[in-house]
């Protein structure tokens, strides 16, 4: 967060006018703390607390916009003064910025936690695609607000112990983000489909889209674990070395002209190379992530699924060989899988 009057604000008259109780752990968390915001991003606050605060607790509430435990958005003058506040907008706090502040039941957050333990542990079990279709494009639904927590910075201390175990818990969750959001065979598919159309204008948007979440699923893999998709590019310019090299090329190809047929083609096989060395890179990654299983686990579970398969079809072949990138460096490029017909021959030498 930029260190202006928004700092002194927060740990002096923010915090001195904000109702809460001693033994709550007050946090200021958003994109702004994370140094991801600009100017017209606004900050979150988290308020872990016993008891949810009422209105008679104090002015704050009444002249700005509250949401109640029933959930309604309404002028806290208009409430009762036994209504509980859940979550509370203050327009205009700071330099313009919106402040929104939520107030946390301390179980509701060891729940989340709990989940995100319950989620990993089932995630480590089964190394088949976990995504749901029921999340949103954070991935992980409604606990992008343990990501905040992660992130963010404590105002004030109280009871809460919950801090202690966060560096493990954010592995976790950002490995379970790398498995939601990692690029998937069936994105890689519509590449080839549209490559063998002709459909060079659509074959460039599905690429950059596959782009992004290789750039995404390895964000996290390097322990980033904000899983908004909005902060993908923000997110890869901040990759440390040695894989600088392979966010300046990100930026250099994604941003790249691609207004000729020449340019489009030369485009979708160079970013495709892109994605081989992003993918090669995380194999060493996930060898020093203690989150992650080691590359020969997934190895093996590739091969026995494929394993099983009575006379697999060329597509099939296909998609087994591109997987194979997940767990190991020496694999066929993805040029040759995905942009040449008969790559299925190549299973003799990557089996």
């Amino acid at each position: 967060m930029p260190q202006d009057d928004s700092s002194r604000y927060f740990d002096g008259p923010f915090l001195a006018t904000l109702p809460h109780h001693p033994s709550d752990d007050v946090f200021l968390c958003g994109s702004l703390v994370e140094g991801l915001g600009n100017e017209h991003s606004d900050f979150d606050v988290y308020v872990v607390t016993d008891a949810y605060p009422r209105l008679r607790d104090g002015t704050f509430f009444t002249g700005r916009m509250c949401r109640t435990l029933k959930g309604e958005w309404v002028f806290g003058a208009t409430l009762p003064p036994d209504a509980e506040v859940g979550e509370v907008l203050d327009l205009h706090a700071v330099g313009g910025r919106c402040v929104h502040i939520t107030y946390m039941a301390r179980a509701d957050i060891a729940r989340r936690f709990d989940d995100i333990e319950q989620r990993y542990a089932g995630a480590r079990q089964d190394l088949g695609d976990i995504r749901d279709e029921r999340y949103d494009e954070y991935g992980i639904g409604d606990r992008t607000m343990v990501h905040k927590l992660l992130a963010g910075r404590r105002l004030h201390a109280g009871a809460w112990d919950g801090r202690i175990g966060f560096s493990e818990l954010a592995g976790k969750y950002a490995y379970l983000a790398y498995r939601y959001h990692n690029a998937s065979w069936d994105i890689a598919l519509d590449i080839s489909g549209a490559w063998f159309s002709g459909d060079m204008d659509l074959c460039v948007h599905f690429t950059r889209r596959f782009m992004e979440y290789c750039a995404w699923g390895f964000s996290h893999l390097l322990g980033f674990t904000n899983t908004n998709r909005k902060w993908i590019v923000a997110l890869v310019k901040r990759w440390p070395e040695p894989h600088a090299s392979l966010a300046r090329t990100f930026m250099d190809l994604y941003f790249g002209d691609v207004r000729t047929a020449q340019r489009q083609q030369d485009f979708v096989a160079a970013a495709l190379d892109w994605t081989d060395r992003v993918f090669a890179a995380g194999v060493d990654v996930q060898r020093s992530t203690p989150q992650a299983p080691p590359p020969e686990e997934w190895k093996a579970y590739f091969l026995d699924m494929f394993v099983r398969i009575q006379d697999p079809s060329a597509l099939q072949i296909r998609e087994y060989l591109w997987s194979l990138r997940l767990v190991q460096k020496q694999v066929p490029a993805s040029v040759e899988l995905l942009l040449a017909r008969g790559s299925e021959n190549l299973l003799s030498r990557y089996r």
